[in-house]
């Protein structure tokens, strides 16, 4: 992979996005009725607009390589917990950092849209997703929203925390 960028994703890019989060869904195997996703595709950028949102491309020479995504948690007071949603990379671009540099990207804009502390669900088949977030600092918490699916687990990132800032420096 040439030297990528990680940048906000403008108009041009929402139809791409989609297929990444199209490819995404058929991965892993959730459907459209998953936590809104139907809905949040149809909608993109829908939650994740600045201030509080951000919708991130990981891009290099031969185009989009991966996404990620910020919105404020919804039922929470605004502007102190935000949700991480739908990193994503894609296959060819799998080992090589591309999902650490969009974990970091996202929570450095967690971090300026002024929340204290991130949450972010996950898959138990996700082994690799989890083992991230643990280099991140990441904690594992009970849901953080009611029913979630069987075989989610759900993680934290206190933004204050000077452990998780020294994981962050220590993997960047």
């Amino acid at each position: 992979m040439s030297e990528p960028t990680i940048g906000p994703a403008g108009p041009e890019d929402i139809e791409t996005v989609r297929t990444l989060l199209l490819a995404y869904q058929a991965e892993f195997g959730f459907g459209p009725c998953f936590q809104g996703f139907g809905d949040e595709v149809a909608t993109l950028p829908g939650a994740y607009v600045p201030p509080l949102g951000a919708l991130l491309l990981l891009r290099d020479r031969a185009g989009i390589a991966g996404c990620v995504a910020l919105r404020p948690l919804p039922g929470r007071a605004a502007g102190i917990d935000g949700e991480i949603k739908r990193l994503y990379v894609r296959p060819s671009h799998r080992g090589q950092g591309a999902g650490r540099r969009l974990a970091m990207a996202v929570i450095e804009a967690a971090r300026r849209a002024g929340y204290a502390r991130v949450f972010l669900d996950t898959m138990d088949q996700m082994t690799e997703a989890r083992a991230l977030y643990a280099s991140l600092g990441f904690r594992e918490v009970p849901p953080y929203y009611d029913d979630p699916p069987s075989g989610v687990r759900c993680f934290v990132l206190e933004l204050d925390d000077a452990d998780a800032g020294n994981a962050l420096a220590r993997t960047g």
